[in-house]
């Protein structure tokens, strides 16, 4: 009965609500939503989520200009809608789901509102006819153009209206007058692109994955230049990708660019993405801070592979980036000779106390497992994350009322600039996680040991005196039960 009236409630809402603005959608009317509107595009969401707020304007615009058309724009905070977030696989933020007909689409594009609408557009309607040479001019002007000569009830059309929903980013279009596409027969697919501006003529059979497959490998640029679009592709298609970054300020920038783009004209393969970018403003800065890429780096090589995590393969910054040298990094890399690099801040200058260190990817071998001599008792954590926020003094409170006990180290490392490393089998994909990286008789670091405990003072007191060691805790005068000045926590 409370289900009941909950779904009734939330449907009102829903109705109320689609003439108006954006609808919150969550666990209990999400499914019949769905059912009920032919087109809905969803926001899967977290609040604190920078990348979403960013985009909270433009998808608000999405639905001020889309109210008349019947669509449906949604959002779901997916960190409060686990069944949603579960059953629709959402495992980054923002993700964004276009729903029509009983299939959903995944948006990877640029999150600006004529690009949602593009997109909703190129999923939801049929390719568009063109009856004249005006016409075929002005979609032309566009680059990404796919123009097919065929009749509207042949069978190709139904194969060519799968392909037109299954390609992101393709402007499809079909024409009777092969004349109008210098065709001579029907059917005549011509992919027209920035580099092919005189078309590309399809020459297999008119199945939808056939076309899928000469429109995806022939329709990206060799080198693309770093924007939301071609980062959209790169990590939502999870397709390794080659990147230059460099500074355009620099008198050698025109050679390396131009040797660069040889290297893709090259290397040139339909699974690899080739990408310039300086990284001083917009897409390429945010992109180098996600990578952990520095200006005193530049220029710089490297090759990205969104799998699981960010494996990124640097070329060496001692070897001049020429063209040979360029052509022996991708070489090696694809051989699978090119050593992972990982994610890392630069260096701290100085730490907050003797006992109290931030930890970045470069120092994290010297200060947690080559000194054998200290327990190092370690917080991986996300700063924008709620508990992280809510709790960022504990640590730094924790290590001066610690600061006496000389073989322990108290240490954070921020999971958003670094990549932290795995702990044994266990991946560290909860934030905050706490691990104590314990010394041993043999003089090795034994195996570390997770925090499981609730994050409070006294639990994780008690928690580092099992490293039977001695834990001398420095009396503070607000701490009404610590009497004597120093505390000894010794267990056997």
């Amino acid at each position: 009965m409370l289900r009941s009236l909950i779904l009734c409630l939330s449907l009102l809402a829903i109705l109320a609500a689609c003439d108006q603005d954006i609808i919150e959608l969550n666990d209990f009317n999400i499914n019949e939503t769905l059912a009920k509107y032919e087109i809905v595009m969803v926001k899967f969401y977290a609040p604190w989520d920078t990348h979403g707020k960013e985009m909270e304007k433009e998808y608000q615009k999405l639905a001020d200009q889309t109210k008349e058309k019947g669509w449906v724009i949604a959002q779901l905070d997916a960190t409060a809608n686990p069944i949603s977030s579960k059953y629709f696989e959402i495992f980054g933020y923002p993700t964004i789901k276009l729903f029509y007909k009983n299939e959903s689409f995944t948006y990877k594009g640029d999150r600006r509102a004529q690009y949602f609408q593009a997109f909703i557009v190129s999923k939801t309607t049929l390719p568009e006819e063109l009856n004249n040479e005006a016409e075929v001019k002005k979609v032309l002007e566009s680059s990404n153009v796919v123009i097919v000569a065929m009749e509207k009830d042949s069978p190709e059309f139904k194969e060519l209206c799968k392909t037109h929903h299954k390609v992101d980013y393709i402007h499809f279009y079909y024409t009777s007058k092969p004349a109008l596409i210098k065709a001579q027969k029907m059917p005549t697919l011509i992919l027209y692109t920035s580099h092919a501006k005189d078309g590309l003529k399809f020459e297999g059979n008119f199945t939808s994955s056939a076309m899928i497959k000469f429109v995806k490998d022939n329709s990206r640029p060799i080198v693309w230049k770093l924007s939301q679009l071609s980062v959209g592709l790169l990590f939502g298609n999870a397709n390794p990708g080659v990147a230059l970054f460099y500074d355009s300020d620099k008198l050698e920038s025109k050679q390396l660019v131009a040797d660069f783009k040889k290297l893709a004209t090259v290397k040139r393969d339909p699974n690899i993405y080739f990408l310039t970018s300086e990284i001083k403003e917009g897409m390429g800065k945010k992109v180098a801070n996600f990578i952990g890429l520095y200006p005193e780096e530049l220029p710089s090589i490297q090759a990205l592979h969104p799998k699981e995590d960010l494996y990124k393969y640097i070329m060496d910054p001692k070897i001049p980036p020429t063209f040979d040298n360029m052509v022996k990094f991708f070489e090696e890399w694809r051989a699978g000779k090119i050593p992972r690099s990982h994610k890392s801040e630069r260096i701290p200058e100085s730490f907050e106390g003797d006992n109290y260190f931030k930890l970045v990817e470069k120092n994290f071998q010297n200060i947690v497992l080559n000194d054998t001599s200290k327990d190092v008792l370690v917080k991986f954590c996300a700063p924008s994350g709620y508990f992280c926020e809510k709790e960022k003094d504990m640590f730094p409170k924790l290590a001066k009322k610690l600061k006496k006990t000389k073989t322990l180290i108290i240490a954070e490392e921020d999971c958003t600039k670094n990549a932290c490393k795995n702990i044994g089998d266990l991946k560290i994909s909860m934030y905050p996680t706490i691990v104590l990286y314990k010394h041993s008789d043999n003089g090795q670091k034994g195996k570390p040991i997770v925090f499981t405990k609730t994050r409070t003072e006294k639990n994780l007191l008690k928690f580092l005196g099992k490293t039977k060691r001695k834990v001398i805790v420095e009396e503070e005068k607000q701490i009404s039960d610590l009497q004597p000045k120093y505390l000894c926590l010794i267990t056997r």
